[in-house]
């Protein structure tokens, strides 16, 4: 039986235990500098490393339970701690790497833990940031819940024309979604899918347009069948060419019947413009950008789509939108994107002039095509080449 009272004691967070084995690796961060064809070795200080500590520590059999949960709980919370070391004393620390958790059958009530504390400085952890592409991805799909509330808040079937009309315009997206799906699909699955949520609708449309929750359905399983079909550059140009479909909006005589049309076209058209401009975003993330132009291009159609529809929208979805086209017109112009000048040369193979500009051939094949060069490539009198926008 272990006699406890040999062991030294310590604490971390303030839950006490016993330290059976306890190293330290600590000493100068070093870069070491070789040179070749020479016996020359150099070594750069740079500057002391916190402490690591290794420690094989051991809780009493007293309330084994309940104590072995206690530190279990400290070892797994996942940010700074205090370590009571019984030679080195107070130390801020981090858990780090996998702990080992030892428990004998010949020995129990007794519990033996292997961990690793990094010292670190008082400072607080910093706190994880989403990156800005994560960030633009939730904010789309927070976006697209969001976006249920068009046509939950506004849409209205007090009248058997209302059904009829919610009808004719759903069937208006969906065909024109049937189109662009057949012309730049070659996915025979998502076509396939789309057929099916499409029959759907031709079989039983009553039963989409007939509550605002089975037209949300329905439309937004379309649209994001629809985004997940193509190449993300011809996804985004079908949609985008989308961002006029269903503009018009009859203004007949002034009746309730007439009213509830015109709100119910109006919030279906909202809804369904806003998810195209939602999905174009997200197709953005994805397109092979090479020019500042096509980026600048991009965003022009997107802000055409983002002040038609802004005065439509509820305060929190412009906020949303607002959010995420900030945070996508930054990534955007933060991609590493090109401007083409032309210069004067003279004769050399197209491998030297690329070297030349840019003290590599990683752009060799890109100025080939942008020249209609054929290769092996000599150069032209004058040459385009590409500028990077920083």
């Amino acid at each position: 039986m272990l006699d406890f009272k040999k062991y030294q004691r310590g604490r971390f967070n303030n839950i006490k235990f016993y330290c059976l084995n306890s190293s330290i690796k600590w000493g100068q961060k070093t870069i070491t500098h070789t040179y070749p064809k020479s016996s020359r070795t150099e070594v750069e200080f740079l500057g002391l490393n916190k402490k690591l500590f290794s420690i094989e520590l051991m809780i009493d059999n007293e309330f084994y339970f309940s104590n072995r949960k206690d530190i279990l709980k400290q070892l797994n919370k996942g940010s700074y701690g205090t370590l009571i070391h019984p030679i080195d004393g107070e130390i801020k620390v981090a858990v780090i790497n996998s702990y080992n958790v030892v428990e004998n059958d010949t020995e129990l009530g007794i519990c033996k833990i292997s961990v690793e504390f990094q010292e670190v400085s008082d400072k607080k952890a910093p706190d994880k940031k989403v990156s800005l592409f994560s960030r633009i991805v939730n904010g789309i799909n927070q976006a697209l819940e969001t976006s249920n509330d068009i046509i939950n808040d506004n849409y209205v079937v007090d009248f058997v024309n209302n059904l009829t009309k919610a009808q004719q315009q759903i069937l208006s997206i969906t065909e024109e979604v049937q189109y662009q799906a057949n012309k730049i699909f070659s996915d025979q699955g998502i076509l396939g899918d789309i057929k099916s949520l499409t029959d759907s609708f031709d079989n039983d449309p009553l039963g989409v347009v007939s509550t605002a929750g089975g037209l949300t359905d329905y439309l937004s399983n379309l649209l994001n069948l629809f985004s997940r079909g193509g190449e993300s550059k011809d996804n985004a140009t079908a949609f985008i060419s989308m961002f006029d479909l269903g503009d018009n909006i009859d203004t007949n005589e002034l009746t309730l019947e007439n009213t509830e049309n015109k709100k119910n076209t109006e919030a279906i058209n909202t809804y369904s413009q806003f998810q195209y401009l939602l999905y174009v975003y997200n197709n953005g993330l994805s397109i092979n950008f090479f020019t500042i132009d096509e980026v600048e291009n991009f965003i022009n159609s997107l802000e055409i789509q983002y002040n038609k529809l802004y005065d439509s929208l509820t305060i929190e979805l412009q906020d949303q939108i607002d959010n995420l086209k900030s945070d996508l017109y930054e990534y955007l112009r933060g991609l590493e994107l090109y401007d083409t000048i032309e210069v004067k040369t003279q004769k050399q193979s197209l491998e030297s002039f690329v070297y030349q500009y840019y003290g590599n051939l990683d752009f060799y094949d890109k100025i080939k095509d942008l020249n209609n060069l054929n290769n092996p490539a000599f150069c032209n009198p004058t040459m385009k080449i590409f500028q990077i926008w920083t």
